[in-house]
């Protein structure tokens, strides 16, 4: 049986967008204007040579670095040659450490996503960084840098500071000047994956790169898999329900993951609870004792072991977090649960056998960082939508 994609028909938010971002494009505006003025054009031409060295930057969270490993599957097969490095904050290490085919990793934490400190110390901090890097960077000789982050905080800057001859980017957050190949951002949307993998249109060759999509599988550590099974003690069926994320407010009803616990548990499958910090530590004990029969992991689990349970599940339940990308990676079915403050289409878990649940509202989505204090578009999803989903999964 053919498994059905849980999405309704939204109804176009190109004007939520625009609004939400209206003040932010306002005041880039005036940067974009003000560099103008000092920096040349960037070049409409095609870069014709395959680069000796490219310097791939993303500076975005876990779940924005598990996603841009679809680029760098395409960045390797049209540039098999070329030495690969990347550049991420260290909230990310994690993530970018699982997957192979990087020659080397380099870190900067910017002042807006890092949670570590004063704010006051935290510029102080990149602004170090930023200067070490340059140093280092001059001994690297990159051909290329390519910021993937179409969002306020990119690297832009950076790669102008660090004098990477050609720089590939988006032009959105008014620093288009810096960029020798910049790109229009336009909200159409289509996934964030296919948005980054447009910033490879600027090479001639880029016409005979083919094929499906994907992103990349991380490394499954042979230690990881083993404490796995010890923490398992034996269960062989079972699906993993991350119920937690970077805000409250993409949280679903504890009453529909009790409802989907106990289906699992009915269809012998044993709930795992994952996730990390305090409030996933409430969530889950208030699960095992509506749902007898699950087991909490939360905060029991490095990254790696994280992964490696992901890849033995039946499938995964999440809200919008990194979860549902590695799932998407590891190529496990996932079942992903999104409010209406962001669109779905853009950010959700990708390729065959992921899937989203979501409520079809007018105001949805809305683009509001946190949401609404009615917050229908989470209170209003069913449980037995997701339970449907998993019979299918289950039964395909």
């Amino acid at each position: 049986m053919p498994l059905k994609i849980a999405i309704p028909d939204m109804n176009n938010p190109k004007e939520r967008f625009a609004k939400r971002y209206q003040f932010q494009d306002f005041i880039f505006g005036f940067a974009n204007r003000f560099l103008g003025m000092f920096s040349p054009r960037s070049s409409a031409l095609p870069l014709k040579h395959a680069p000796k060295r490219i310097l791939i930057c993303n500076i975005g969270h876990l779940g924005d670095v598990v996603i841009s490993t679809a680029f760098l599957v395409h960045a390797r097969t049209l540039f098999p040659l070329s030495s690969i490095d990347y550049l991420v904050g260290s909230y990310s290490k994690d993530a970018i450490q699982s997957f192979p085919g990087i020659n080397k990793v380099h870190y900067i934490d910017h002042w807006y996503l890092s949670s570590d400190g004063r704010l006051v110390f935290r510029v102080f901090r990149y602004a170090r960084q930023m200067i070490a890097l340059r140093r280092e960077f001059r001994e690297r000789n990159f051909d290329v840098a390519i910021d993937l982050r179409a969002w306020f905080p990119n690297c832009v800057f950076l790669m102008w500071f660090f004098c990477i001859p050609s720089r590939i980017g988006w032009d959105r957050l008014g620093l288009g000047p810096l960029l020798t190949h910049a790109h229009t951002f336009e909200y159409d949307r289509r996934h964030e994956i296919e948005h980054q993998i447009d910033l490879l249109n600027g090479w001639s060759e880029s016409s005979d790169l083919t094929g499906q999509i994907y992103m990349m599988s991380p490394h499954i550590s042979s230690e990881a898999q083993k404490n796995v099974e010890l923490y398992l003690k034996g269960i062989q069926s079972y699906c993993v329900l991350h119920m937690t994320g970077s805000t409250q407010t993409r949280e679903w009803d504890l009453l529909g993951w009790v409802a989907v616990a106990k289906n699992c548990l009915e269809n012998g499958v044993t709930p795992l609870i994952t996730g990390v910090g305090k409030r996933a530590v409430e969530l889950s004990d208030m699960m095992l004792r509506n749902a007898p029969g699950s087991v909490c992991m939360v905060d029991k689990l490095d990254w790696n072991e994280y992964i490696a349970l992901i890849s033995g599940a039946k499938y995964v339940v999440s809200i919008e977090t990194s979860a549902g990308h590695i799932a998407a990676a590891l190529k496990r079915p996932t079942i992903s649960i999104y409010g209406g403050m962001a669109d779905f289409r853009h950010w959700k878990p990708y390729g065959p056998g992921n899937f989203v649940v979501s409520a079809e509202l007018e105001c949805s989505p809305c683009f509001k960082k946190n949401g609404c204090l009615d917050m229908t578009c989470m209170r209003s999803i069913d449980s037995k939508n997701v339970i449907a989903l998993i019979s299918q999964i289950l039964h395909s």
